[in-house]
C-alpha cells in the first residue's frame, strides 16, 4: 500500500507541476493577479507530494518491500539500515526522484525567500522550474517508475517469482538447452553449469 501512495503522490505532483508551469506564466504575461498568486502555494504543494513519494520509497527500502522492483534489484535483506536508506537514491529511479525532490526544495526556497521580488518574476521563475519538474516527473512515471511492482504468476505448481527469474537467466537456460541438444548430450548437471 505504501508504494501505491508514493505512486499517487508522484501523479499529483505531476498535475501540480503542469498547473504551475502553465497558469502562473499566463497570469504573468497577461497581468492576471489571481493566476500569479497561485504560483507559491502550488510550488509548496508540489514539494509536499514529492516529499511524500520520496519517503514512501525510503520506507519501502527500509522495510525490505521486495514486491517493489526498485527495492528487489537494489537491496537485500542483509544490508544494514544505513545502506538500505542510501539505496533509496542509489538506483536510477531513486536518483531521479532525489533530483526532483531537490528541485522542489529549491522551489520552496524561492517561495519563501523571494518576497522582495515582484510576484510576476517569482511566477515566471517557478514556472520554469515547474517545467523542468514536469520533464523529470513524466520521465519517471513513464519510463523509470521507482514504485513499479513485481507480480508473480503461477504456472501449475511452479511459481515464476519476480525475485528468482530474470529474463536473461531464462535466455541462459534456453541457450544451454539448445547447445545440449546440438551436441546430443542432455545432462541436467551440464545444463546447470552452462547456465551459470
Amino acid at each position: 500500500m505504501i508504494p501505491e501512495i508514493g505512486q499517487f503522490a508522484l501523479i499529483l505532483a505531476l498535475m501540480l507541476a503542469l498547473t504551475l508551469a502553465v497558469l502562473p506564466q499566463i497570469g504573468a504575461s497577461r497581468g492576471i493577479s489571481q493566476l500569479v498568486a497561485m504560483a507559491r502555494p502550488t510550488a509548496q504543494a508540489q514539494f509536499i507530494f514529492v516529499a511524500i513519494a520520496f519517503c514512501c520509497l525510503a520506507y519501502s527500502f527500509i522495510n525490505n518491500d521486495f514486491s517493489v522492483l526498485n527495492v528487489a534489484t537494489n537491496s537485500n535483506s542483509h544490508l544494514p539500515l544505513q545502506y538500505r536508506l542510501a539505496a533509496t537514491w542509489g538506483s536510477h529511479e531513486g536518483s531521479l526522484l532525489l533530483w526532483t525532490f531537490m528541485l522542489t526544495i529549491w522551489m520552496v526556497a524561492v517561495t519563501l525567500f523571494s518576497n522582495h521580488l515582484p510576484d510576476e518574476m517569482v511566477a515566471r521563475v517557478l514556472g520554469v522550474m515547474a517545467t523542468i519538474s514536469v520533464g523529470f516527473l513524466l520521465f519517471m512515471l513513464l519510463t523509470s517508475n521507482p514504485f513499479e511492482r513485481l507480480f508473480c504468476g503461477i504456472l501449475g505448481r511452479l511459481r515464476v517469482c519476480d525475485l528468482c527469474v530474470d529474463w536473461r537467466q531464462i535466455g541462459c537456460y534456453v541457450g544451454a538447452l539448445v547447445a545440449a541438444l546440438d551436441h546430443s548430450c542432455l545432462d541436467v548437471s551440464d545444463l546447470w553449469h552452462r547456465a551459470w
